[in-house]
């Protein structure tokens, strides 16, 4: 027979605590009042630029005909974001993701101009109710520091959690973008 691998035969979800699922089904069912989705897409400059990013981020925006609020390259500013980001349903990133094992609450996505939307940020200032989903197209961005806290998890995943959202999906080591 073929050779299989364990995540071709179960779908795998991680949560920090089983409150943690109860509290984002409880969300999910919420989230229907929302505005569509908010897409971010290679934010620029920075570098390397991804040369798919806003292919990938905009064929998601065409995915909400018309209804979701997209910001491409320069656009995709750190205040555009912020004020963006309240109230919508999905929110779609797909561009740098940076985790800093030493200082894991300056991860963060990286914005237009080098700026980034940190997990301090998501964490003390975000407010996500009605949030459905967050997707984090980007390198490292489900990463957790368990070194210095090893009781917590401390990542963008949980930041977005205590922030309000339903559910996250991030990466644990770089990815082409292409592929995603």
């Amino acid at each position: 027979g073929s050779l299989r691998a364990f995540l071709d035969e179960f779908a795998v979800a991680y949560a920090p605590s089983a409150q943690s699922v109860v509290e984002s089904r409880q969300r999910a069912q919420a989230a229907r009042s929302a505005g569509p989705a908010l897409v971010v897409g290679n934010p620029q400059p920075v570098h390397p630029p991804l040369r798919y990013a806003r292919e990938e981020a905009e064929a998601v925006a065409e995915l909400f005909a018309g209804q979701a609020t997209p910001f491409f390259e320069t656009g995709a500013t750190l205040d555009a974001v912020r004020r963006a980001l309240p109230g919508k349903r999905i929110f779609h990133f797909a561009g740098h993701g940076v985790f800093d094992p030493d200082a894991p609450l300056d991860s963060g996505l990286v914005l237009s101009g080098g700026e980034r939307l940190t997990l301090r940020a998501v964490r003390d200032e975000a407010t996500l109710e009605g949030t459905s989903l967050v997707v984090l197209s980007a390198c490292q961005t489900g990463l957790t520091d368990f070194r210095e806290l090893p009781d917590e998890v401390i990542g963008l995943p949980a930041g977005f959690l205590a922030a309000g959202a339903a559910g996250v999906v991030g990466s644990l080591w770089p990815v082409d973008d292409r592929s995603t």
